[in-house]
């Protein structure tokens, strides 16, 4: 279901550009944000909202949004990381406010964790993606060095997206030759120093940029300038 809503969107609107936001309250009224969302959709193939956003608007509000602008793939940032109980009770939480994705952790195990939850999210019909390395500097010293492993035991349990760092743009090019058609969704565009568009050159399906837009000055035109160069053709 994933890879049919990225090349669903990411086509209709020649996009690869997910935007970000990991904002709050303090930064932007609601209002703001849904009018900001419904100035530069046509030019995104999706939007990933993190947990200070949930917990700043909440997913009440968020799920408004999600109905008004309804036209790209919407990915939740939970990154979650518990017990497969804990991590239901979650996922139905975002299923129901209209997600099309949620984005888990790995290194909490399969057993009685990953592999509950990805079950969970499966059934529902809200696509599983894991976050497979990070794209921080710190994110060498411990999850980056056993991606592998994790990737490798992943392929069996019905995953359908990984998020790989475009700082670190060998791993992506060196997991698409493991995980095959599977979505690789790249953050660390801008803000954090990559370039726009390596992941992609790189394998990726498409770039997650957040502060490089919701900073700006003028986020809606440096929409618009990222999208001239993350074309979906």
């Amino acid at each position: 279901m994933l890879r049919q809503l990225l090349e669903l969107y990411g086509k209709r609107h020649n996009s690869r550009l997910i935007m970000a936001l990991d904002v709050t309250t303090n930064m932007y009224e609601a209002v703001a944000i849904e009018n900001l969302l419904n100035s530069v959709s046509k030019d995104l193939l999706g939007v990933k909202i993190g947990v200070p956003t949930i917990l700043s608007y909440g997913l009440h509000t968020i799920s408004k949004w999600i109905d008004s602008v309804n036209d790209v793939l919407w990915i939740v940032d939970l990154k979650l990381a518990d017990i497969g109980y804990v991590a239901r009770q979650s996922i139905e939480q975002v299923y129901e406010a209209g997600f099309d994705a949620v984005i888990m952790h790995g290194f909490i195990g399969f057993e009685d964790g990953l592999v509950d939850a990805v079950e969970y999210a499966s059934d529902l019909g809200i696509s599983p993606i894991l976050v497979a390395a990070m794209s921080h500097r710190g994110g060498m010293e411990y999850l980056n060095r056993v991606s592998a492993d994790m990737v490798m035991r992943s392929l069996e349990i019905g995953l359908e997206g990984y998020v790989l760092p475009a700082t670190y743009p060998i791993l992506i090019k060196m997991y698409r030759g493991i995980v095959g058609d599977r979505v690789i969704i790249a953050p660390g565009v801008g803000a954090q120093g990559a370039r726009p568009r390596v992941a992609v050159e790189h394998g990726a399906d498409a770039e997650i940029v957040g502060r490089r837009i919701y900073m700006a000055d003028d986020p809606i035109s440096e929409v618009k300038r990222l999208h001239g160069v993350l074309t979906w053709r």
